[in-house]
């Protein structure tokens, strides 16, 4: 770059902080300065829940996610292969054109990271309409499987604060099939117990039915018991908790822009017999 080039970069740089501009609409103007395409986007997993901190290379440059999952890098023109790393999923690698401005490739849901095993995804939200605290509590609840074998899911509960259900999603055998998808035998098994299965490459997200709460201080425990095969055969789960507060969610989609699979994402946890 010639030295007033170089200046012009600068002084950009300058008038666009001292004018409030974002530093990401900052990098694409000198990005169209340097005759260099500005690649935006957001990382996010098959859930469509954003990725803090994954690396991000691209050419002979490199960049991290913000909190949000957010990123920027200013690289050449043409053809280029965007290379993504997170620790708890599997690399993914997208070959991109690269054009002048900005190149926005789409990285969720589908084309999102992976995890390395089994992970499961919990939200719940409410919207403003209600009396004082006391609200319709809404939820979803996913499953990915990003391994090389089945897994078997028996039990999917929600507690109160004081240990008393408030949902059981796998209640009947009814519920097995329709959280599998089918009424055939291929998506759920009934034998030694009843479990619903996710088969690799899968993921499965299911709205949790609605309840009334006071969301003011209370948090609700999601518990799953699942399994491999083989712990499945014997009668036995690993235990997966997690406790949350319902948050304020105008729209009842944690996920930025819906998620295609409602309509159709690190293993942990204590063994339970």
């Amino acid at each position: 770059m010639t030295k007033v080039g170089r200046f012009l970069v600068l002084l950009l740089w300058g008038l666009g902080i001292a004018v409030g501009m974002g530093t990401g609409a900052l990098r694409v103007v000198i990005a169209e300065i340097q005759g260099l395409g500005s690649v935006v986007g957001t990382v996010e997993d098959v859930f469509g829940d954003p990725v803090p901190g994954a690396r991000v290379r691209l050419a002979d440059k490199e960049a991290w996610a913000d909190e949000q999952g957010r990123f920027t890098i200013n690289v050449p023109l043409g053809r280029q292969t965007l290379m993504i790393t997170a620790p708890g999923y599997q690399p993914l690698e997208l070959n991109l054109h690269v054009d002048r401005g900005e190149n926005k490739p789409r990285i969720s849901q589908e084309t999102g990271l992976w995890p390395v095993g089994f992970k499961i995804d919990y939200h719940l939200f409410y919207q403003g309409k209600g009396q004082g605290e006391i609200k319709d509590v809404f939820g979803l609840v996913g499953f990915a499987n990003g391994t090389n074998e089945e897994y078997f899911i028996h039990s999917i509960k929600v507690l109160d604060p004081f240990g008393d259900v408030v949902i059981d999603l796998l209640a009947e055998l009814d519920d097995y099939r329709d959280f599998a998808g089918t009424y055939t035998d291929s998506n759920f098994a009934l034998d030694p117990q009843m479990a619903a299965i996710i088969y690799p490459r899968t993921v499965i997200l299911r709205e949790l039915p609605s309840f009334t709460a006071d969301v003011s201080s209370r948090s609700y425990t999601l518990q799953v018991l699942y399994g491999t095969e083989e712990e499945h055969s014997s009668g036995k789960y690993w235990l997966w908790e997690k406790t949350i507060a319902p948050v304020l969610d105008e729209d009842c989609d944690p996920h930025v822009g819906g998620n295609p699979f409602l309509s159709s994402k690190n293993l942990s946890g204590r063994p339970k017999a």
